[in-house]
């Protein structure tokens, strides 16, 4: 019997240093790997066409020469909150679709205007968020300046009451409405925000992939767990891209040409068809009655996407919720005839398609501009 128990005691040994090996090659070289990552710097691999971009519009694209690695969330230490007050003629608030694309340095460029831009991946249009875009609005915003919002239509139909979890709020807000140097501490909720701002985003910077050893998710995984193994295989094979950041807030696409753009001017005919489902609605009602109160000149910009589908249904929205107080700049009437432009998917830009549409934006702004108030 003792003998037996002893086998199994060695088993389990060996078992618990398999495993406490594999955890120091998987998760405890990876820290170091992060810290190598952070800061590094190389050559921007679309510099070229950002060149030849800017010199047929005479705009200076210097800025992006560099790329960082570094991707920063919406902290204290965000250039808007070190900007003057009452200083920015435009001020872009978006989610993802404007953070991975729209480039303030460009739209200021083909403008002639002072633009900021404060744009976070799944940040919301709600109800709940309208106090933050208020206070930000009324300490930077100059007089007869425009606010556009640039949003995919998910997140403008999002939970009212329910708050941005990576956005300052409170004494935070406070803070960097203050331009305080005070260490921004918060945190995401959600453990995998946190594994893609920390982890994935710094090692896929600029399009490359840092080396480390994992000898469980390089090798072993596919044995262990093949089904979860191909289906990150799969990922990786569709998000064979980096992010591109010269400033660590703002960041373009980086990939493969595979899926483009397209010009569409079709109106929907009939709303209802096209408006989401009635519980959708009254989020979208209660949310567009909070932004209609936001000071400033109102405007939603409406993203250039690869499908029809996407162009018909965020007109839908914008005619029946917004239209009666904010104005639009539709992209997708604005964009040029017989030409296609790379996407990342049906509603994120791609390589030079952000810099282009930062470019028909700061044209459309300097055509239009705003009208001056009375006394």
């Amino acid at each position: 019997m003792a003998r037996p128990l002893a086998r199994f005691a060695l088993g389990a040994l060996l078992a618990s240093m398999l495993v406490a090996l594999l955890a120091f090659f998987t998760i405890g070289s990876e820290p170091a790997t992060l810290q190598a990552a952070q800061g590094l710097k190389a050559v921007n691999p679309l510099y070229a066409t950002f060149l030849a971009i800017g010199d047929r519009e005479g705009i200076d694209v210097s800025f992006a020469r560099e790329v960082v690695s570094e991707r920063n969330g919406p902290t204290i230490e965000h250039p808007l909150f070190s900007m003057p007050e009452r200083s920015v003629d435009v001020l872009i608030f978006g989610d993802s679709t404007a953070a991975w694309g729209i480039i303030p340095q460009i739209v200021e460029g083909a403008s002639g205007l002072r633009v900021a831009m404060f744009a976070e991946a799944g940040l919301p249009l709600n109800e709940a968020q309208c106090p933050f875009y208020r206070a930000v609005i009324e300490r930077y915003l100059a007089p007869d300046g425009r606010v556009l919002f640039f949003f995919a239509p998910k997140n403008l139909q999002h939970e009212p009451e329910v708050p941005f979890s990576r956005l300052l709020t409170g004494d935070r807000l406070a803070q960097a409405l203050a331009r305080s140097d005070v260490n921004d501490e918060w945190s995401f909720e959600r453990y995998w925000g946190w594994r893609n701002d920390a982890l994935v985003e710094p090692l896929t910077a600029s399009g490359m992939r840092l080396p480390h050893m994992a000898p469980y998710r390089s090798w072993l995984e596919q044995y262990v767990n093949p089904g979860w193994f191909a289906q990150k295989q799969d990922v990786e094979a569709r998000q064979s891209q980096g992010f591109i950041r010269w400033d660590g807030w703002t960041a373009i696409m980086y990939g493969p040409n595979k899926q483009f753009s397209r010009r569409e001017v079709s109106e929907p005919k009939n709303l209802a068809r096209w408006l989401p489902r009635p519980e959708v609605r009254v989020r979208l009602e209660r949310n567009a009655e909070a932004v209609s109160q936001l000071p400033g000149q109102k405007v939603f910009v409406l993203p250039w996407s690869r499908a029809k589908i996407h162009y018909l249904r965020f007109r839908a929205v914008y005619r029946e919720y917004f239209a009666e107080f904010a104005g639009l700049i539709d992209l997708g009437k604005l964009h040029p005839e017989n030409k296609r432009y790379p996407m990342s998917d049906n509603l994120h830009m791609r390589n030079e398609t952000g810099i282009e549409a930062s470019v028909l934006l700061g044209k459309w702004l300097r055509q239009n501009p705003i009208a001056q108030r009375g006394p």
